[in-house]
């Protein structure tokens, strides 16, 4: 799988804040309301820290947050908590291997999204096994890592239509694109976030200058500095066959 399977405090907070100041969460949740507009319920497949799925919170009757990661599922309840959602069953969980009733309960998923998960094959397999006949698949449509500083490609999967196509007779895709920067509380931060998530081979170029360079200061005394990038996004919405 794509998705990271654990998830640092550091991890966390970044992603916390980029959702917090960005709409990237609210306008993909709702790309996926507007494919699916009779489904109650939605599986967000490997969710992560569960940032789409407090969006699709507001959208949908019900919602399954599921990931590997232990501690992306706790951020995941705590925020639903906080904020009085009570309509997130977050599970730490191996989808690929444990059972959807361990998973779903008395649930069960009319659409599973499964955003930059892995390959659309692991995507199908996963949808079948939980009887689920549509699945909206997200895929990057972009072709240099967005953090990185020496422009790294992307080694993008463009095999997956050959795929879709022998495991699928119905789907359809759209392309959006949405700002999804990252506001930073200091300037150490953004030099923190880059040692994360750069994938620059020369770690040499990672200074306090050379990032200083790239930040936006937004006169914010919460987050004083922002990163500003868009994510340009490919959707997928499969007939998987699930029954």
């Amino acid at each position: 799988m794509n998705r990271m399977e654990f998830w640092t405090p550091d991890m966390i907070s970044f992603m916390k804040d980029a959702a917090l100041k960005t709409e990237y969460f609210k306008v993909l949740a709702r790309r996926v309301r507007s494919l699916c507009p009779d489904a109650t319920t939605v599986c967000d497949a490997g969710c992560g820290t569960g940032e789409l799925s407090l969006q699709l919170s507001n959208l949908f009757e019900n919602v399954i947050g599921a990931d590997l990661s232990k501690d992306a599922i706790d951020s995941l309840r705590q925020e639903a908590c906080k904020r009085g959602i009570d309509n997130i069953r977050a599970v730490n969980c191996n989808l690929l291997k444990d059972s959807p009733e361990s998973v779903a309960g008395s649930l069960k998923p009319d659409v599973m999204v499964f955003s930059f998960f892995g390959r659309v094959s692991q995507a199908f397999e996963i949808a079948r096994r939980f009887g689920c006949q549509k699945a909206v698949i997200v895929k990057r449509a972009y072709t240099f890592h967005r953090f990185s500083l020496t422009g790294v490609p992307i080694d993008n999967d463009i095999s997956f239509r050959e795929e879709l196509k022998s495991l699928t007779g119905s789907y359809q895709e759209e392309e959006f694109e949405v700002e999804f920067g990252q506001p930073f509380r200091s300037v150490e931060d953004a030099l923190r976030f880059f040692e994360i998530y750069s994938r620059d081979t020369d770690r040499s170029v990672l200074t306090i200058q050379n990032i200083e360079k790239l930040l936006e200061k937004t006169g914010d005394s919460e987050f004083p500095f922002y990163l500003r990038k868009n994510r340009k996004c490919l959707l997928i919405l499969a007939d998987t066959g699930g029954k």
